[in-house]
């Protein structure tokens, strides 16, 4: 049996998740009520540049929202080969805020990113359980109460440890410049995400040894969090060269694909999925080797 998955009208969102409160007043209540319309109809209406068409060998064309992620999974499993989902987050004036899940390929997402002012650019992707993903980390401090660290310097540090590691855990060769670095650090705080960008390889879960939730959401590329003016931007020691081409021109257009953890411009063609045994030993990799490996790449950071 077939069925078919759509949002549900604004006004029924608005009854179900933004009913006043006793101490509401009618006219908060219709502003609420309004500015889920306008939500609706912004993502409903015109979401697809027009002279987008459905083709053979292209992404699937899909833009459905959903304000429960499992309904979201559902659609993007039985009705789409290749789209992926985002989550969202909107506001209204009597509520602290309601994240819904859009489902769409990364291709048609950036045709609608790149139009929206920075303020409504509040979006995530969602990093689904048992989905191929690349090396990702989400690094962060407030300043007050760490004020003798030099998040800089803390982060360099980090990217040494993890190229050492990944060729002692897997006998892989990496540098700096294979890391995506992005920065969204404010007078208050210091916040980065670093993202592992080869094509020959990637992590066969995102949830191995229990150190992520299942279906994590992870801020994108050029986004903030709603209320906020810092948005996930290039870091200036970021090392990462886009690798853009007649297909890719815009370089900000590579980052955000290059940047997405579960997306991958060679459609997943890897050599290798890799895993984390934890009851296996891991490689062993010669000492000489090992000290070689840590002089060629760690010296690009300093």
């Amino acid at each position: 049996m077939s069925k078919t998955y759509i949002a549900e009208n604004p006004d029924a969102l608005a009854h179900k998740f933004y009913q006043p409160s006793p101490h509401t007043n009618a006219s908060g209540w219709s502003e609420s009520i309004l500015h889920l319309r306008k939500i609706y109809k912004e993502h409903k209406s015109k979401p697809i540049p027009i002279n987008l068409k459905p083709r053979l060998d292209g992404p699937s064309v899909s833009w459905e929202v959903f304000r429960r992620l499992n309904l979201a999974i559902t659609y993007a499993d039985s009705h789409t080969k290749d789209c992926m989902i985002f989550s969202f987050e909107e506001r209204t004036p009597d509520n602290s805020g309601q994240r819904l899940f859009l489902v769409t390929h990364p291709l048609h997402l950036w045709l609608n990113y790149k139009l929206r002012p920075l303020e409504t650019r509040c979006t995530y992707e969602v990093i689904r359980e048992g989905v191929p993903c690349k090396l990702y980390f989400d690094l962060e401090f407030y300043k007050m109460y760490n004020s003798h660290q030099n998040g800089i310097k803390m982060t360099k540090t980090f990217i040494e440890c993890v190229i050492i590691s990944m060729f002692e855990d897997f006998n892989l060769k990496l540098s700096a410049s294979d890391i995506i670095w992005l920065d969204a650090s404010t007078e208050k705080k210091y916040s980065c995400h670093l993202i592992l960008q080869r094509n020959d390889f990637a992590f066969k879960n995102n949830i191995e040894a229990g150190v992520y939730t299942k279906n994590r959401n992870f801020r994108i590329y050029l986004s903030t969090k709603y209320g906020k003016n810092a948005p996930l931007l290039l870091s200036p020691h970021n090392q990462y060269i886009p690798n853009t081409n007649t297909d890719y021109t815009d370089e900000n257009e590579v980052i955000f694909y290059d940047s997405l953890v579960t997306f991958f411009r060679n459609d997943c063609s890897f050599k290798r999925l890799l895993s984390f045994e934890l009851d296996k030993p891991p490689e062993k990799i010669p000492t000489d080797s090992l000290s070689s490996r840590r002089k060629i790449d760690i010296s690009g950071l300093l």
